[in-house]
């Protein structure tokens, strides 16, 4: 009887483990996102627009994403254009919207390797 009940423990010890260590497993998020000019004719010399293309290279499915100017001077966004999901089949909320970040939250999840586009 009381080998019955070590085996049991160990087999109830393994199963617990088995459930619980993937809960506990780091869930990294990993990304590419690359940026490009899109001025039309017409823009007044040193205003353009720009597009960003992010793409999800993880299993993870991030629902926000945010842009920042970190070289205050050299790039700053201009607030009087409203940035925009403009490819990737998702929607978004702009929560976050200055000359130094862009920030959307609330996004349909990104799927992998499924390229997000937004233009600022």
């Amino acid at each position: 009887m009381s080998g019955i009940r070590k085996w049991l423990c160990l087999f109830f010890g393994v199963a617990l483990a088995a459930f619980a260590l993937p809960g506990v497993a780091q869930n990294t998020k990993t990304f590419t996102i690359s940026v490009s000019p899109a001025s039309p004719p017409g823009v007044p010399v040193g205003k353009s627009l720009m597009t960003a293309t992010f793409t999800s290279t993880s299993n993870g499915t991030p629902n926000s994403f945010e842009l920042d100017a970190t070289t205050p001077g050299n790039l700053t966004f201009d607030t009087s254009y409203t940035p925009k999901i403009i490819a990737g089949g998702i929607t978004g909320q702009l929560a976050t919207f200055n000359s130094t970040a862009i920030q959307f939250i609330n996004t349909s999840p990104i799927k992998q390797n499924k390229p997000v586009t937004i233009q600022f």
